[in-house]
């Protein structure tokens, strides 16, 4: 069962990533990421965020790789 720390560390990132992605919204703050694929057809828009996911990827794996040490 894992200690009540983590789950206090774990409530305090998802609370400070909420109020990062609030703040962004609300000074309208849009990100483009190269690697970000987008299509706007006539009626069809289509958008894969490869490079976020990459990103995101690469950042959790970071995150289990320090938490296991």
């Amino acid at each position: 069962m894992p200690s009540p720390k983590v789950f206090f560390t774990l409530g305090l990132l998802f609370l400070g990533i909420g109020l990062v992605v609030f703040v962004l919204q609300k000074t309208n703050f849009t990100y483009h990421n190269p690697l970000d694929f987008s299509y706007k057809g006539e009626r069809f828009n289509f958008y894969f965020p490869l490079g976020t996911s990459i990103l995101l990827s690469v950042a959790i794996s970071l995150l289990f790789y320090l938490f296991k040490k």
